[in-house]
């Protein structure tokens, strides 16, 4: 089945809300629509089993706590559209899903850390796979527009095997908070078992500027591939 949204507006107040669902191959496609959640658990844009949602333009906010503006098992597309989120990270995307951002302006502000070991600790954008996926990759891509972390790391990425494709974006992170960070967690999210929940994590720059710390542990791996005209600057594993 598809849906169809033009010039639309979407509101929704209650707690786990969705904006948009997709879902057992469904699509949702709009143009112009703006889209809003208020509750605490609502992401504007929800996809799984291969659900498929397409943004062109619009603008999608959300207010309550952990609810990201898009949170992907599916596909979200997404351009020229504005996206914010007021306390809350900006993207999830768990394995075989995947997010692609073209000339969008994006912005997460996640609240205090909240793994009680503070191996998690807050983040814009999480690359990550639960207890219930397969081995597929968590794939993010994003081309121009901007990419703004107003609390915590850029990108988090956890027990899966991710993509990360940047180009030409305008990125901003706090001065203390980091570029990427690749590690297992203390499996309280159902992201796999502690010791064992690592990732593995390939982030692709073209004609892209990086600035920030990249963190890796032991049990996590990086690669960084610089196309065109890209520079890094900063450190990997500082400490």
């Amino acid at each position: 089945g598809t849906i169809n949204l033009d010039a639309g507006h979407v509101r929704v107040s209650g707690d786990s809300s969705y904006g948009l669902g997709a879902t057992a191959g469904g699509s949702i496609l709009t143009q112009e629509t703006n889209i809003a959640t208020q509750g605490e658990n609502s992401p504007a844009i929800r996809t799984v089993d291969e659900g498929n949602v397409s943004l062109d333009g619009g603008i999608v906010t959300t207010g309550g706590k952990n609810s990201p503006l898009v949170d992907a098992s599916g596909i979200v597309i997404a351009k020229n559209a504005t996206l914010r989120a007021s306390v809350s990270a900006a993207c999830m995307v768990n394995a075989g899903a995947s997010v692609a951002l073209t000339d969008c302006a994006v912005s997460g502000r996640m609240g205090d850390a909240f793994s009680s070991d503070a191996l998690i600790s807050p983040y814009c954008v999480a690359l990550y796979r639960d207890g219930e996926n397969t081995e597929q990759k968590s794939v993010f891509s994003m081309t121009r527009g901007a990419l703004t972390a107003q609390k915590g790391d850029l990108f988090y990425v956890t027990n899966t095997s991710a993509t990360i494709y940047l180009e030409g974006v305008a990125l901003s992170h706090g001065e203390n908070n980091l570029l990427l960070h690749v590690s297992g967690n203390d499996g309280s999210f159902g992201w796999g078992e502690a010791g064992s929940n690592g990732a593995d994590c390939t982030l692709s720059a073209n004609n892209q500027s990086l600035t920030g710390d990249i963190m890796v542990d032991e049990l996590s791996s990086v690669s960084l591939v610089l196309k065109g005209d890209s520079d890094y600057t900063v450190t990997i594993n500082t400490a």
